[in-house]
């Protein structure tokens, strides 16, 4: 017991002593090896063709389509339509959720007669609502953006009630006993304590919004990456695929850094983002 307290210690006092720059190299040092690992095997299994019929191309052969498709003004085309299509259904998405939570987050009624319904349509994936999105919309832009809207706001609604829920009422009997105004308390109290919750609903509704949008353009042939993703599939080229593939993770990936950052900007004053911080 005394060697395994000893060892732990040591352990501890080690880390400590690495200073935050030499953690960031370590980090950066551990990931990039990741990295080309992860490359490394990838480039094996498509030499080998582990998977049959060249499915899978080696990570040569990606990066040189990847190097290729960047180049061409389509790409960036296709970029264009399948960002703004997120952007739109993310910004929809939020001028719903976040009011209608706020609304139904203060009243006990309203919150419990809503529970059930809420519940039941956002367990319904929208990949299945697809065929009807495009029966009712076309394949257009507005199928996109609405089906992007309907699966961003379940997050987001969510989290916002969450957030409202989770005030004590103590806080709110004392705003109004000491008559402080409806509008006051809102931005003073309610507000503080709901953005949180907001904001980390926003990050992965941010996220979600994007891959409907992807899943639409590939599925129903909207334009965008989706869309091109879909032609080199049928195409039978497999590095392109693969290419958009990885440009699609990055996109997310990006998006996530991005609204993360932001969060912590934002809320700095918080006591939880502040000891991250």
């Amino acid at each position: 017991m005394t060697v395994a307290v000893s060892t732990r210690s040591v352990r501890s006092i080690g880390a400590d002593a690495l200073g935050p720059a030499a953690q960031k190299i370590r980090n950066g040092l551990i990931s990039g090896g990741t990295l080309v690992a992860f490359a490394l095997i990838w480039q094996w299994l498509g030499v080998i063709d582990a998977f049959g019929h060249n499915v899978l191309p080696t990570f040569t052969d990606t990066m040189r389509a990847l190097g290729e498709v960047v180049t061409t003004g389509q790409f960036w085309q296709n970029v264009r339509h399948t960002m703004v299509q997120w952007a739109i259904g993310l910004i929809g998405a939020a001028l719903i959720a976040i009011p209608v939570g706020l609304f139904l987050g203060r009243g006990r009624l309203r919150h419990r007669s809503t529970r059930t319904t809420i519940d039941f349509l956002r367990t319904i994936p929208p990949v299945m609502l697809l065929p009807l999105f495009v029966l009712v919309w076309g394949t257009g832009l507005q199928m996109v953006v609405l089906l992007a809207i309907y699966a961003a706001v379940w997050p987001m609604l969510t989290q916002t009630i969450d957030g409202v829920r989770q005030i004590e009422q103590m806080t709110l009997d004392t705003a109004t006993v000491f008559k402080i105004s409806r509008r006051r308390t809102f931005f003073k109290v309610l507000l503080p304590s709901v953005a949180p919750f907001i904001t980390s609903g926003v990050r992965v509704s941010a996220v979600i919004s994007l891959f409907i949008a992807i899943v639409c353009e590939l599925v129903a042939g909207s334009p965008g990456l989706g869309q091109a993703l879909a032609q080199a599939q049928h195409g039978g080229d497999s590095p392109l695929m693969v290419a958009l593939i990885l440009v699609t993770g990055v996109l997310g990936v990006l998006i996530n850094l991005v609204f993360r950052y932001g969060e912590r900007r934002l809320l700095a004053w918080h006591p939880t983002y502040a000891k991250e911080a």
